[in-house]
């Protein structure tokens, strides 16, 4: 039973779902947003090195996801091919499948059982060999009339708190390739996007407050901010947060 079917009645569990909340401001702002993250008593650290994050997005003919984010629908959801660093042929990807209920998030994750090429192929042959290369209980997410619609791609930063509550991201660079109007998938003329800075906090739903209170500490206004629809539908996008100089 997916999310947009729970029972009549029945309280939708919890379990696996994350409160998450974005920000945005301008790019150059960088370091100033890193130096007040870490200056905050949750104690934020590096987890990772920085590196490339890439994503197609896949969306019906009629663009149903993207109406669906523009709508503010509460439930619903968004289908992901993801993989990491800089290659754009043969690449270790997965799957994702990204859940939302209001400020809540979930990832259903499948890892593509090889290697998969992405850039060259057209978008027949992409869509056929991804659903060779995806285990058979993830099939049924590529339903008939989904095509990849846009290629994202950004470089990430990754902190966390000591206690391990809190998980912070900061993307910059980020680039977008349309893939609506493409016969081959292919990182070629990408749309001009604005320089912005795009910071998410993220925690289990039960620690709510620990994100509400890193909030409190920051200059920077929450609000919403799809990469995809931004890609997609950028008279859409974010309102930048003003910083003080």
């Amino acid at each position: 039973m997916s999310q947009k079917e729970a029972a009549p009645g029945s309280v939708p569990s919890l379990e696996g779902w994350r409160f998450e909340v974005k920000m945005v401001c301008e790019e150059r702002a960088q370091a100033q947003v890193i130096a007040d993250l870490k200056a905050q008593p949750a104690g934020l650290r590096v987890l990772y090195p920085e590196r490339w994050v890439q994503s197609i997005y896949f969306d019906t003919h009629e663009g149903a996801a993207l109406q669906e984010n523009l709508a503010g629908t509460s439930q619903r959801e968004k289908l992901r091919l993801r993989w990491y660093g800089e290659d754009q042929s043969e690449v270790r990807g997965r799957l994702e499948r990204k859940l939302r209920r209001n400020q809540l998030g979930r990832k259903e994750v499948l890892p593509l059982q090889d290697p998969f090429q992405v850039g060259g192929l057209d978008r027949l042959r992409f869509m056929r060999r991804l659903m060779a290369a995806i285990p058979p209980s993830g099939r049924v997410h590529l339903a008939p009339g989904l095509e990849p619609v846009q290629w994202i791609r950004y470089r990430r930063q990754y902190f966390g708190s000591f206690d391990g509550r809190l998980r912070v991201t900061v993307d910059r660079d980020l680039a977008a390739c349309d893939l609506r109007d493409r016969w081959r998938v292919s990182w070629s003329r990408p749309s001009a996007l604005p320089r912005l800075l795009i910071i998410e906090c993220k925690a289990a739903s039960q620690h709510e407050v620990e994100v509400r209170e890193l909030l409190r500490g920051l200059r920077l206004q929450v609000g919403r901010c799809s990469k995809f629809v931004l890609a997609t539908a950028a008279s859409h996008g974010p309102l930048n947060s003003i910083l003080e100089a």
